[in-house]
Order: structure tokens, then C-alpha cells, then sequence
């Protein structure tokens, strides 16, 4: 049986627009703490966190799809867990 690619998610009687937002702040946030620990560094690896994270955060502003916001908010920890490892 094909998915229906359309089909709305279980929510929990939710409204989308509340996950929506949630989503969006949530992953706002954690970039925007992200992007004060690359700035820390002040090399040219961290002006290139800086730019993955500041196309994260204009990518957040700008859609509204659950499952692009899923995508942005992985590639978000993965970034974190890049500079983590950078660090130590």
C-alpha cells in the first residue's frame, strides 16, 4: 500500500499550527545557542558554523512543513555535535 504523502500526522488534537511554532522556536533556539558557542572561536571553521547555522535559522523563518523543520532541527544537532567534537 503507497503512503499518501499528504496524509496529517497523529497530532494528538493538537492544531498544526502549534506544532508548527513549537517546532520553530525550539530549533530557533537551539541554533541560536549554537551560533554563540561557534562565535567563541573566532577561526575560519567557526565563520563556517556560523554560516551552516545562520542558513538553518533563514530556513527555519521560512517554511512551515513538519517535515522540513524535522530535516533543519537534525541538521541543527548535527552541527552541534560537529563543534562539540571540534572542541575537545
Amino acid at each position: 500500500m503507497k503512503e499518501d504523502r499528504f496524509a496529517i500526522p497523529d497530532v494528538h488534537e493538537e492544531p498544526i499550527v502549534d506544532i508548527v511554532a513549537r517546532m520553530k522556536k525550539g530549533i530557533s533556539a537551539e541554533c541560536s545557542g549554537l551560533l554563540r558557542r561557534a562565535k567563541k572561536g573566532g577561526t575560519n571553521r567557526s565563520r563556517l558554523w556560523e554560516s551552516r547555522i545562520n542558513r538553518i535559522l533563514e530556513a527555519n523563518s521560512g517554511t512551515f512543513s513538519i517535515d522540513e523543520l524535522e530535516g533543519l532541527r537534525k541538521d541543527c544537532r548535527h552541527l552541534s555535535e560537529e563543534l562539540g567534537r571540534f572542541r575537545q
